[in-house]
C-alpha cells in the first residue's frame, strides 16, 4: 500500500517517523504562531491608527511591532525549512545548496535580532 511505502521510504532517507512527527509538530506550532503573529500586528497597527494616544504609548507599540515582525519573519523562514525537511525525508530530496545554508544563518540571525528587540523593549519602558 502507499502508506507502507511512503512508511518505508521515510526510514530509508530521513530520520524515520520519529523525525517525521517531530517536524510535523514544528511545521503545525510554527503556523499558529505566523497565524497569531499577523493578527496581532493588524491589531496594533489599527489601534495606532484609530486611536490617538500618547508618546509612550506609540513607543510601546512600535517597539513590539518590531517583535512581531521579527517572529513573523523567523516564523516564514522556518515554515519553509520545515517543508523542505518533510519533502526530503518523505521522496528523499537533497537540499544541499546555499539557499539552504543561507536559511540557517537567516534562522540564527533573526533569533538575534528578536532578542535585540526585546533588549531595546525592556531598556526602553524602564526609562518611562
Amino acid at each position: 500500500t502507499r502508506t507502507t511505502w511512503i512508511h518505508f521510504k521515510m526510514v530509508e532517507y530521513g530520520h524515520g517517523t520519529i523525525g517525521y512527527i517531530l517536524t510535523l509538530l514544528s511545521l503545525t506550532c510554527v503556523s499558529f504562531s505566523l497565524i497569531i503573529c499577523i493578527t496581532v500586528m493588524t491589531t496594533i497597527i489599527s489601534h495606532q491608527y484609530h486611536n490617538r494616544l500618547k508618546r509612550e504609548e506609540k513607543i510601546t507599540l512600535i517597539l513590539s511591532l518590531n517583535i512581531y515582525s521579527c517572529i513573523l519573519s523567523l516564523s516564514a523562514a522556518l515554515i519553509s525549512v520545515n517543508i523542505e525537511t518533510l519533502i526530503g525525508d518523505v521522496y528523499g530530496n537533497q537540499f544541499d545548496s546555499s539557499l539552504c545554508t543561507f536559511k540557517g544563518y537567516f534562522i540564527a540571525s533573526m533569533c538575534c535580532a528578536m532578542y535585540h528587540a526585546f533588549v531595546t523593549q525592556v531598556k526602553i519602558d524602564w526609562r518611562l
